[in-house]
């Protein structure tokens, strides 16, 4: 007897958790961060907003709201398996219906703030994840308020965009009944009563006005300067053009021999902004003066002919290739300096007013250099540019007009190259 009494109890309260279970056919809801495409409000404001609005759809009875921790788990998951780095990455539909669909759910709530010309506009969409579509919508817009917190009148459309989405009305207003015109009743005349002095009504104390002060407004952060290409890793390329100017080494005397002209191209890369490695190729020329070479003192250029000759030097030609390493110094924000070195192959050759030429070509030589730029765009720089080409000594490959290219111990004299540079920033 104890065992029927039992099992009915327990068929009874099954049926009735089934019941339940089957009348609940609430839409199972999972609600996504509001998305501030304004770029208008702090992000706590945003997350508290997010927050506000599944309260307030819980309480309507429509929905059972996902938990949101739940929902946190749930979205870790789907940028692990989508390969996203952050949520900001999975706000549209693509990884939000994934979403939804990992958490069950039946449909899923896109909510977004937009902002134009000094109204703000908040949107929703109730997406059907059975279907993928947006089966209701709901918006509410609302005014900018100088010197008042634009998160008031956000929680005030948010408070006004949950009924559009349950489907609620707005309650009507109750007409109180209509005025019907009575006929007074007669009544007996009362005898007259005494007349007597009513003294004044006492006056009223003024109200003391408390004047509140103003807010102050609110201070709109500076928007971010872009970012100085200058300060990132990219191909630079330097040209210049100038005077090229010869310098005393010793007895390597420049006496006869005036400054021409002289070419630069310096293409090259700039890493960590301020760091660049640069192929430095130099071309430059030296002009001869009317002096006889036989006067010319020591070695340099005039030794590279026999002493026996009675001939004036036509033209010389420079030329040089050495790899530079080059720091760059930044002043005032739009003016930079910098400092070079470099190592490389230079070559001096000369040419005889009866057409006979000579040569001086060696490895190792040094080059100083110094310059700054002033940008005149974002891609653009006008500068100037001064090398100092020091010229080695020792062996050296020299070859004349009269004799067999031979190696000997010889000395040659320096250069300064003095240039205007324009430099082009990819």
């Amino acid at each position: 007897m104890r065992f029927v009494i039992f099992s009915l109890l327990f068929t009874t309260l099954v049926l009735s958790s089934l019941t339940s279970f089957a009348q609940d056919k609430r839409t199972i809801l999972a609600v996504m961060e509001i998305e501030d495409a304004a770029n208008k409000f702090k992000p706590e404001d945003v997350q508290m907003a997010t927050d506000y609005l599944r309260g307030r759809l819980a309480a309507t009875g429509h929905y059972v709201v996902i938990d949101k921790s739940r929902q946190a788990d749930a979205l870790t998951k789907t940028l692990e398996e989508s390969k996203k780095e952050s949520y900001q990455e999975c706000k549209a539909k693509e990884c939000q219906i994934p979403l939804g669909q990992a958490l069950s759910a039946d449909s899923i709530l896109r909510t977004g703030i937009l902002f134009l010309g000094g109204v703000y506009s908040i949107q929703a969409e109730l997406i059907d994840l059975s279907r993928e579509a947006t089966v209701k919508g709901a918006t509410v817009d609302f005014d900018e308020e100088e010197g008042v917190d634009p998160a008031r009148g956000l929680i005030k459309a948010l408070k006004s965009l949950v009924p559009q989405l349950v489907g609620e009305k707005p309650q009507s207003v109750i007409a109180p009944p209509p005025i019907t015109a009575t006929k007074p009743e007669t009544q007996p005349i009362a005898a007259p009563q005494p007349i007597i002095a009513q003294q004044p009504p006492p006056k009223p104390k003024p109200k003391k006005v408390i004047r509140r002060k103003p807010k102050p407004k609110q201070k709109v952060p500076p928007q971010a300067a872009p970012m100085n290409p200058r300060d990132t890793a990219h191909l630079v390329y330097l040209g210049a053009t100038g005077v090229n100017i010869c310098v005393d080494h010793d007895e390597a005397k420049c006496e006869g021999i005036a400054p021409s002209l002289s070419l630069l191209a310096a293409p090259g890369f700039r890493f960590w902004g301020r760091y660049g490695i640069f192929l430095d190729i130099n071309i430059g020329w030296l002009n001869s003066t009317d002096q006889p070479k036989s006067t010319a003192i020591g070695s340099g250029v005039a030794r590279l002919f026999p002493e026996s000759q009675s001939l004036k030097i036509d033209q010389i030609s420079t030329s040089s290739i050495m790899p530079t390493f080059r720091h760059f110094t930044r002043i005032w924000d739009f003016f930079e300096y910098y400092l070079s070195i470099g190592v490389g192959t230079a070559e001096v050759q000369a040419t005889l007013n009866n057409g006979n030429s000579a040569s001086w070509k060696k490895e190792g030589n040094l080059k100083l250099g110094w310059g700054f730029m002033i940008p005149i765009s974002p891609s653009l720089d006008l500068g100037y540019n001064l090398d100092f080409i020091i010229h080695s000594k020792g062996d050296a490959e020299i070859c004349g007009p009269l004799d067999e290219c031979k190696t000997a111990e010889h000395k040659m004299s320096h250069l300064i190259q003095s240039s205007g540079a324009l430099v082009y920033h990819f």
